[in-house]
């Protein structure tokens, strides 16, 4: 086809539109994929998709169209100021567990982060219950709950919700003992350790520390959850603080800063792991190097007893376990899967995990085995323990980097099968003695959630959506969804009898889940 000659014989090419569609696809893709996670109304939605187009066309612009001269840098600064335009109504709130960017628009009102920090003026009084959790997950550190067996058909029986609050930033969940609950959670320029009644939703104290963990791409606040032992309550901030508190008034008894103690290097994304009473101590992963990863102090004083290791802290708890016939700690850190002597902290045996970020409890299989899994092309396994006359050796039974890529979650056990959310994309079921997968369900549930109780699991996606589906090794049998919450989700929910108590970043809920048999 001839040129159009410009003034002094130079040829000017058409313009060229065939790649436009192509560009503008790709922008429409791109646009799906963050909106997967978008719940926030109508005009949100549209104005991800005008970014994503916007950035379409400046591509084709300038690299695809044959504009030349002062008509392509016209039509570049056309496409910069509406991009601008954009860029001043829409910010970006966070990032999804697949690091996909979450929009809304700047005056949009949300749920307020913000905690009073009023709180009634009468002592907390533990009076234990059967539904007691008082450390991180549930009892012995498993995502389990003991409760009435629960209704399956929420159409006829619905959820209800007894109270909704804002709580303030961070990712921690809740332990609970009696009528009252702690957590963490971010307030401005302070780390808050809160008690709550958990019945109501009110506040009942708040212990502030003057400091901040902030991460556009991990989010705000604290991650670890309090723990709970004899009228004290154990909490690790995300900058690394150990506080140790009054429980009845959240007066602050005792202090430890671990970076500065033990010269540590924090986990990029904040200290997570939350803290183990073995004993008279608690136990915590600092991450120090020089046989201070981690690390335990006397329960009254805060006095160090011990350390052992010299791996980076991870983002898993220290818990306690037996195995070939002698009691550890095990610990998740930055290399791996470590065990540790309660009394001297001594490392007895390791498995490699490879570094990175290593999120997921151990699972204990009878006298002498050991499950594992992780995200980030990890996978799972399952390792032998081997006592011996001196250190016991680590013999593996299999490992397949496919099977259980769990993230942020801790899989549930039921039946003799593991039930976990595999690489946030998909619901999956395996046997962890065989290593073989029973059955795995494409879902929408993303980064989330997931605790058992029965032959049922409760699914929190990380969109805020609850799900119930039934511990089946045969198949994926859902049973019900609730919208719970409208932003990222990443915080562990617990149960406490039929009641269900779960926060993100934002909020608190509690619901009244129904029964079968009152």
């Amino acid at each position: 086809m001839p040129s159009k000659l410009a003034p002094g014989g130079d040829a000017t090419p058409r313009l060229r539109l065939w790649p436009l569609p192509a560009l503008l696809l790709t922008a429409c893709l791109g646009s799906a994929a963050a909106l997967r996670w978008q719940n926030d109304g109508t005009v949100a939605v549209l104005a991800a998709i005008t970014l994503f187009l916007l950035l379409g066309l400046l591509v084709w612009v300038w690299s695809f169209s044959r504009l030349r001269g002062r008509k392509r840098w016209w039509g570049v600064l056309c496409v910069l100021l509406c991009l601008a335009s954009v860029a001043a109504l829409v910010r970006i709130r966070g990032y999804t567990g697949a690091t996909v960017p979450i929009f809304s628009l700047r005056w949009l009102s949300e749920a307020s982060p913000e905690l009073e920090l009023d709180s009634q003026a009468l002592p907390v009084q533990l009076v234990p219950t059967l539904w007691d959790t008082p450390e991180f997950l549930g009892p012995g550190r498993r995502p389990r709950f003991q409760t009435p067996e629960l209704a399956r058909d929420w159409n006829a029986t619905p959820p209800r919700e007894l109270w909704r609050r804002p709580l303030g930033e961070g990712f921690s969940s809740f332990s609970v003992v009696g009528e009252v609950a702690f957590t963490q959670t971010q307030q401005g320029a302070l780390e808050c350790v809160v008690c709550l009644d958990w019945r109501t939703g009110e506040t009942r104290w708040v212990s502030a520390d003057t400091v901040r963990f902030a991460s556009s791409l991990g989010g705000n606040g604290p991650r670890a959850t309090p723990t709970v032992h004899d009228g004290r309550v154990y909490a690790l901030g995300a900058t690394g603080r150990l506080h140790c508190l009054d429980a009845s008034d959240g007066k602050r008894l005792w202090s430890q800063d671990l970076p500065v103690a033990f010269a540590a290097d924090a986990p990029d994304w904040g200290y997570s792991g939350s803290p183990l009473i073995v004993a008279e101590r608690v136990v915590v992963s600092a991450g120090g190097s020089d046989g201070r990863s981690l690390v335990a102090f006397e329960l009254l004083t805060g006095q160090l007893a011990w350390g052992g290791g010299h791996e980076r802290a991870a983002y898993a708890s220290p818990m306690l376990a037996q195995l070939a016939g002698e009691q550890v700690i095990l610990c998740v850190d930055n290399q791996g899967l470590s065990a540790h002597d309660p009394e001297s902290g001594r490392v007895r045996w390791q498995i490699p995990r490879g570094r990175g970020d290593n999120v997921t409890q151990p699972i204990v299989f009878g006298a002498d085995r050991v499950f594992h899994s992780k995200g980030y092309g990890g996978g799972s396994g399952l390792w032998t323990i081997v006592a011996g006359p001196g250190q016991p050796d680590v013999e593996t039974v299999w490992t397949n980097r496919r099977l259980m890529k769990t993230k942020f979650h801790n899989p549930v056990l039921h039946a003799g099968y593991l039930f976990g959310l595999s690489d946030g994309n998909s619901l999956e079921c395996i046997d962890p003695l065989a290593g073989t997968r029973a059955w795995r369900e494409r879902c929408d549930f993303g980064h989330g959630q997931l605790i058992g109780t029965g032959s049922l699991l409760l699914v929190l996606s990380e969109q805020g959506e609850l799900v119930l589906v039934e511990a089946n090794p045969e198949r994926y049998v859902e049973l019900a969804r609730l919208p719970l919450f409208s932003s990222r989700t990443w915080n562990p929910p617990v149960l406490i009898g039929r009641h269900l108590l779960a926060r993100n970043d934002i909020e608190a809920v509690c619901l009244e889940l129904p029964v079968r048999k009152p």
